[in-house]
């Protein structure tokens, strides 16, 4: 299962990425007050994720929590999820004749995730020709169980640039892109790769909003595809300190899920 939970987090960060994204959109940023913002919800994917042999998808439920400190132009950000994965693993067993046959088991594992720390720079941009670009820095603390196939136990690093554009007065123009910096280790050695989402949102009115979503990342290694997949949202917010999103995520390649979504449900302290 760790090669499965390796692909799932980046699902799991690409749309926790793009939900944050499309709920900080429907604020003017000028607007939006300094203090502290707490996120969690509930995800979860399911797929064989390049493993065609097996008779059983490997599936993964994750609570995340982020809290995050807004300061004038500045963001700083701290996530982390406890995730349970469901899936199958071949192991060695008594084939009833003094031999070992190779038989499929689904385990279940449980427990918390890697630690993501980010800081993000509002650039100073003419925000009232319809344009907001943000530099972002993130880096992974690796505090999940690499045992139990929770995480890789390596340190990642990502920089990256996400933009929104108003094309008019209800339509908007998403997107981002980033490096992503690998920790290795002797018996995991994956690439660097580039990252990337580009989509459009629709205000519905000043509290609800519709989006779509594609997501992209480079294959880390020559036996992997490239992650590819889409994601439908829908956004809105209650008032000044409360707001949610519902997403749905199909994946488009054989190292994404064949079906994923989730909601998210946020609180800003005044």
């Amino acid at each position: 299962m760790t090669i499965n939970t390796v692909k799932y987090w980046h699902r799991l960060s690409g749309a926790l990425m793009i939900t944050i994204l499309f709920s900080w959109s429907m604020v003017n940023p000028v607007q939006a007050k300094d203090g502290f913002k707490i996120t969690s919800g509930w995800d979860f994917s399911s797929g064989e994720y390049d493993q065609d042999i097996v008779t059983h998808d490997t599936t993964t439920y994750s609570w995340p929590l982020s809290i995050s400190y807004r300061t004038g132009s500045w963001r700083i950000k701290g996530s982390i999820p406890y995730t349970v994965i469901k899936g199958p693993e071949y192991e060695l067993q008594d084939d009833g004749a003094g031999g070992t046959v190779e038989q499929e088991v689904v385990k279940t594992q449980r427990g918390f995730g890697d630690l993501w720390l980010t800081v993000t720079h509002e650039l100073d941009i003419n925000l009232t020709a319809g344009v907001a670009v943000d530099l972002s820095a993130k880096l992974k603390l690796p505090l999940a169980d690499r045992d139990k196939g929770l995480g890789t136990g390596r340190a990642d690093g990502v920089l990256q640039m996400d933009f929104f554009h108003r094309l008019d007065r209800d339509w908007y123009l998403l997107g981002g892109v980033g490096y992503k910096w690998k920790g290795s280790s002797p018996t995991y050695d994956p690439r660097n790769v580039w990252l990337g989402s580009l989509g459009t949102q629709y205000l519905l009115d000043r509290k609800n909003s519709l989006g779509l979503i594609l997501d992209y990342q480079q294959a880390t290694s020559d036996t992997s595809a490239d992650i590819k997949e889409i994601m439908g949202l829908v956004s809105h917010r209650w008032n000044k300190t409360w707001s949610g999103s519902f997403y749905m995520v199909h994946g488009l390649t054989e190292s994404t899920p064949d079906l994923g979504g989730g909601f998210q449900l946020s609180y800003r302290f005044q």
